[in-house]
């Protein structure tokens, strides 16, 4: 190689690589184009087949969304809604018989669609927390630490945004992670007792909880006609959750029962029954049957490798709270 064609050599790779950058940032913005029956629709359809727990009516589902997010490229409702019927497919995947591993797909497909939402619309912080909880599995899938790292901060970015949302979150999608792991205490069960008290104000003392006191304070929130004010809306049972509460508390159990805690896991499914809906919730034997075997479930949670025995692995992972 002839050493004085290197400057001129360096001097084009450096033109090329100011070219590609000016051209990006002279892109056009992506903006929102905002069409409301579209965005309606693609809501009504997957609330409607969260609350009959309609799993077997994915396939059609997502070849309806998926037409209409074609049809409004730009829509962040639309998008967020296709995004996480992709997750729903992807989470309860186990009601698949013989899934192969194709299943894994709707992970790639949930995270476009969640990021593409985000990205139309970045004042929707609850985004933040489901896209990077499939980003940390996309990231899991191919082992890359970086898009780990970075699905994990993004993450974080949305807890600072709506803790009251995103520490459930949080906590919810790691609670794969073995319960000897080194974050496991700090991403799954801390955020679990500070979402006690940013949803129900109820402050409670991790290491020795007092569950009579929280009793109390579940007790004087469900009775508060308030109490979904504001940034709290997410904390409340409603018609579109009917089983949030119940959901939100069988979690909290399982993340107790497995770091070994079998009394407070106890408390903590009991807080369950306090909600309005716990009379008509579709899962009831679920959480009796934790009840019954807490302590044989210590062993269970603690033995498996990938999350199994949890909520967020089980077959009722996203219809625990919408199912009626």
């Amino acid at each position: 190689m002839n050493l004085n064609h290197v400057p001129l050599l360096l001097c084009v790779v450096g033109f090329l690589s100011a070219c590609e950058f000016v051209a990006v940032q002279m892109a056009p913005a992506r903006t929102a184009a905002p069409n409301a029956a579209a965005e309606e629709t693609s809501r009504r359809m997957l609330m409607d087949a969260l609350a009959n727990g309609s799993y077997n009516t994915l396939p059609a589902l997502l070849d309806t969304l998926t037409r209409l997010a074609l049809d409004n490229p730009r829509n962040p409702g639309v998008h967020l809604m296709l995004g996480m019927t992709h997750l729903w497919a992807v989470a309860e995947g186990d009601r698949v018989p013989n899934a192969g591993p194709t299943l894994t797909n709707h992970i790639i497909l949930s995270r476009h669609y969640l990021e593409s939402a985000g990205a139309l619309d970045p004042t929707e912080a609850r985004v933040q927390g489901w896209s990077a909880s499939m980003g940390l599995a996309s990231a899991s899938l191919v082992k890359d630490e970086a898009a780990t790292r970075r699905a994990h901060f993004q993450l974080m970015r949305g807890v600072k945004a709506w803790p009251e949302f995103n520490q459930f979150t949080r906590s919810y999608t790691s609670s794969r992670l073995p319960w000897d792991h080194p974050r496991f205490q700090e991403d799954v069960v801390m955020p679990m007792f500070e979402s006690m008290e940013l949803c129900f104000g109820v402050r409670m003392d991790a290491a020795a909880p007092d569950w009579e006191a929280a009793r109390k304070g579940m007790a004087a929130f469900v009775a508060d006609p308030h109490a979904g004010d504001g940034a709290r809306s997410v904390c409340v049972s409603s018609d579109k959750v009917p089983g949030n509460l119940e959901g939100f508390f069988t979690h909290f159990g399982d993340v107790l029962t497995k770091a070994g805690r079998p009394t407070d896991a106890l408390a903590a499914y009991g807080l369950a029954r306090l909600s309005p809906h716990h009379g008509s919730w579709a899962f009831r034997d679920a959480l009796q049957d934790r009840v019954d075997h807490v302590q044989e479930r210590v062993a269970l949670l603690q033995a498996a490798q990938r999350g199994e025995g949890m909520l967020v692995t089980s077959r009722m992972a996203c219809v625990v709270c919408h199912q009626r």
